[in-house]
């Protein structure tokens, strides 16, 4: 698999400094610190064959919804992408170790994502693009249900909603992944 260093992904400045390790985490090429979280990474991929890219986030209301132990289910339209429910990890310790691997892959099961509480979440994807679409669309939505929640109860979207709303008849994936990388290279912030 293919890590950033532990430095961060906004601090590469060329895609060589990217790092190669074995699903067990032991680095097979480049150079730099390893994430410690990299076990669960290896074990995500090791258990789901069509998970082929992993994003990691600290998002603020993926933490807050995680924290809160409220499992995010779609709200909003971008939301129905992700699945009728987010699950939470309930321990809130780094995965530094194979049983802690083996608690992440087991609340993922087969699903796109899941909270860590109080540590963010990892979203599973098909591609890189698809990853990091999904991890903007569940900040977004877990910023809307909790903002929902501070008011009353959400109206949650029904299985045949999500049915109808997850096939728009395009691909939504590429057409987000598009603009945000567009803004990006324009240096300008996203409005979630």
């Amino acid at each position: 698999m293919v890590m950033t260093p532990r430095r961060g992904p906004g601090l590469l400045s060329d895609p060589d400094e990217m790092l190669v390790l074995d699903f067990d985490g032991n680095l097979t090429e480049g150079q730099g610190d390893v994430a410690i979280e990299r076990i669960a990474h290896g074990a995500i991929y090791a258990a789901r064959p069509d998970v082929h890219a992993l994003v990691r986030t600290h998002s603020k209301f993926a933490n807050v919804m995680g924290i809160l132990g409220k499992c995010p289910r779609p709200v909003h339209g971008f939301g129905s992408f992700l699945g009728s429910e987010i699950p939470i990890l309930g321990n809130p310790l780094l995965v530094a170790d194979a049983e802690l691997a083996r608690q992440v892959v087991e609340a993922l099961g087969s699903g796109d994502a899941v909270l860590l509480r109080g540590n963010g979440d990892i979203v599973s994807g098909r591609s890189v693009p698809e990853a990091t679409v999904k991890a903007i669309f569940i900040e977004e939505s877990c910023e809307l249900q909790y903002l929902a929640l501070c008011a009353g109860e959400p109206t949650y979207m029904t299985s045949e909603e999500l049915a109808v709303r997850r096939e728009p008849g395009y691909d939504h994936i590429t057409r987000a992944w598009d603009y945000y990388r567009e803004l990006a290279l324009l240096g300008t912030e996203f409005e979630e």
